[in-house]
């Protein structure tokens, strides 16, 4: 440990001891706040007061405006499409014991998921098509036989998008898709010779097989065609479908949420620069390709974001004694969602060795801890209930222990100068052998449980909401 360490820490010591003395030394209109402020977390319900990162969750990522969300609705659909694309291709190598790789498995997946929603999106539409093609199938089916006395003038079609009527719309175009290829070949089979004498168009030969071999080569591929269209948009329909029923849990912003993913890279980036640096080496290897890789930072962030949103309602709704356990969720799910590529694709020995910046790219630990900050409110509204309830702890035997009341400022440094000899401790720590850290860690965890012992003989009556 250096003595720049020491001198830095004892630094703060004294300044928070002189600030402290100094704030408490007159009355101010400070002091007096955060008087009220300590004295209001005794009748104050606590889990109100954490709230406010729920709100901030909630005005930050949500979107209101319905035009906004049906926008990102359709970013919704190709996030959850290319990803589910992405994962087919991992498993397909996965089952067949050739991985492709994380890199191949991004590559393959946002250009096939890409596409395919794209032609989706142009050809066929969005789940408030739905209803339209129904309805233009059912005044067909009336044209032909129409029902006595049924005015085709003035009819209008309302229901909503089933599941139903998404298996029956795919069904129907699916068929017109294979119907459509059945006429296009013998169109071509018939209109072959011409081009072949008056273009000199080279010689194919499935166009110079049998007739009845050729109709039924192409009936084959008709087949193929409509189990491939009947699937892919039957895949793509519900997805719509999906989002469309379930619109309050897809109001989350997915391009704030990236956004909040690249600043939290950023961050990470200075914070871990020796990581940060082997990018380097990658990026000389495969060039701009690399930059791939943040998409599966994308793909973890969206749908961790979602995650959070669900915990937080969860936790909002639950008692004190389930945030453990929530918080165990939360943290193994965010983990999980950034690893089911990784893991799929055969790459999750290096995403592994990654997490602790060791490995072949340890930069690609920075991007799987950038995923927890999309749990960051979720964090926040989990340390202020434990703060505001320990403050409210402290504020009935305040004259006993830390005169809060009368020297607020001295009592919230006195807090502050044990969380940064904590700090420094954790880093002192660092340089040691580890039997040593080992025992001083026991040591810390036997006197951590005699404090809360202490502390839970006192029962303060906290209000812990509805």
């Amino acid at each position: 440990m250096g003595l720049g360490t020491i001198a830095a820490y004892v630094t703060i010591i004294v300044g928070i001891c002189a600030i402290a003395k100094y704030l408490d030394a007159e009355p101010t209109i400070f002091k007096s706040k955060l008087v009220s402020l300590l004295k209001k977390s005794r009748s104050s319900d606590i889990v109100k007061l954490s709230e406010v990162f729920i709100i901030i969750f909630n005005y930050f990522y949500c979107k209101k405006n319905s035009k906004s969300i049906k926008r990102q609705n359709y970013l919704w659909a190709w996030l959850i499409i290319s990803f589910i694309v992405t994962l087919g291709f991992g498993l397909i190598g996965l089952l067949f014991d050739q991985p492709i790789g994380v890199l191949g498995a991004l590559v393959l997946g946002l250009f096939l998921g890409t596409g395919l929603f794209i032609l989706y999106s142009i050809f066929i539409g969005t789940e408030n098509d739905i209803p339209k093609l129904t309805s233009f199938w059912e005044t067909l089916l009336i044209l032909i036989n129409p029902p006595e006395g049924h005015p085709l003038n003035v009819r209008r079609y309302t229901a909503q998008p089933t599941i139903k009527n998404c298996i029956l719309d795919n069904y129907i175009i699916a068929l017109c898709y294979a119907i459509g290829w059945i006429i296009l070949v013998l169109l071509l089979r018939f209109i072959y010779p011409w081009f072949v004498i008056h273009c000199e168009m080279p010689t194919m030969f499935f166009m110079e097989m049998n007739f009845n071999k050729y109709i039924l080569l192409m009936a084959f591929m008709s087949i193929f065609i409509f189990i491939i269209i009947f699937y892919l948009n039957l895949f793509f329909s519900l997805t719509f479908y999906f989002i469309s029923k379930h619109h309050d849990f897809f109001k989350i912003s997915p391009i704030r949420t990236i956004i909040t993913s690249l600043i939290a890279i950023g961050l990470l980036t200075l914070l871990f620069k020796e990581a940060a640096y082997s990018f380097i080496a990658d990026f000389e290897q495969f060039g701009w390709l690399v930059l791939i890789y943040l998409f599966l930072n994308i793909f973890a962030d969206s749908f961790s974001i979602l995650e959070t949103h669900y915990v937080l309602q969860v936790a909002s709704l639950g008692t004190p004694k389930r945030f453990p356990g929530i918080l165990t969720l939360d943290l193994l799910a965010s983990g999980f969602i950034f690893l089911i590529i990784p893991l799929m694709a055969g790459n999750l020995n290096i995403f592994l060795a990654a997490i602790w910046f060791k490995g072949d790219s340890p930069w690609l630990g920075i991007l799987f801890w950038s995923t927890f900050s999309t749990s960051a409110c979720f964090y926040l509204y989990l340390i202020s209930f434990y703060v505001l309830a320990t403050l409210h702890r402290y504020s009935i035997i305040d004259e006993k222990h830390l005169p809060i009341t009368t020297k607020p400022f001295w009592s919230l440094g006195f807090v502050m100068m044990i969380t940064f000899t904590i700090a420094y401790i954790i880093i002192l720590l660092s340089s040691w052998s580890i039997s040593f850290v080992a025992f001083v860690v026991i040591v810390f965890i036997l006197i951590g449980i005699v404090v809360w012992c202490y502390f839970k003989k006192v029962k303060p009556s906290i209000v812990l909401g509805e």
